[in-house]
């Protein structure tokens, strides 16, 4: 036979109780929070010289198993945003347009300089080092994505 021992609930502190089960309801809240499908990391833009262009960079992470494409950029303090990459042929360094970029499933697109980046033209307003600006991906699959950038001093890494 088991032996019954007596339980006073009046001498338990309710706070034995209710503390650890608070914790491990926001612990698993935290845990459980699912990463956005798609996120730009690391997004930043040179702080123009001229009102004429300034240039963007970023990661682009596709967390999705599906491949997506990045279409356009808009922002709105720009005229134009385009998607050049620069590349290097016979000694010159040549940027062309591209009307498109793949973003693989379950990976990443970087935006670097030297490489794939955006192009502002004709500013509406000049951004300056310590501002943050905002930028929106139109992707094919993912719709908008929002994207809040540094803006950093001119060749700044």
């Amino acid at each position: 036979m088991v032996p019954v021992v007596p339980c006073r609930l009046d001498r338990i502190n309710p706070l034995r109780l209710i503390l650890p089960a608070a914790v491990l309801l926001l612990a698993s809240c935290q845990a459980g929070s699912p990463q956005p499908a798609f996120e730009a990391t690391n997004a930043f833009i040179y702080a123009p010289l001229t009102p004429a262009q300034g240039a963007g960079y970023f990661v682009l992470h596709n967390r999705t198993p599906e491949p997506d494409t990045l279409l356009a950029v808009t922002v709105d303090w720009a005229r134009a945003t385009t998607i050049h990459q620069t590349s290097e042929s016979d000694g010159m360094v040549r940027m062309s347009h591209l009307s498109h970029v793949a973003v693989p499933a379950m990976d990443s697109l970087t935006l670097a300089p030297g490489g794939i980046h955006l192009m502002f033209m004709d500013l509406s307003r000049m951004p300056v080092a310590g501002d943050t600006v905002q930028i929106q991906l139109h992707l094919q699959r993912g719709g908008v994505v929002a994207v809040r950038a540094a803006v950093r001093p001119y060749g700044q890494e």
